[in-house]
């Protein structure tokens, strides 16, 4: 589970950070699982919701990657 948040006054009008960034996470919240397959092969799924100030809505994201299992506790994660 993660989660992010940033303070917005009224619908961002006055926040520069937020027009030099708005193609990065500002407020968000989600959380992935992970499923061994096998010893050496896994598959991550998630779900993530984004607060999007420009639009004034929060927006749903799905995630699924996959996940490679090199030795003993070591892992490659694509996400």
């Amino acid at each position: 589970m993660w989660g992010q948040y940033a303070a917005y006054d009224k619908k961002g009008k006055d926040n520069l950070h937020l027009y030099l960034n708005s193609y990065q996470h500002h407020t968000s919240v989600g959380g992935s699982m992970e499923f061994k397959i096998s010893e050496k092969v896994g598959v991550g799924v998630g779900l993530q919701h984004e607060f999007n100030p420009l639009r004034g809505r929060w927006e749903r994201q799905y995630l699924m990657y996959p996940v490679f299992y090199q030795g003993k506790g070591f892992r490659i994660s694509a996400y």
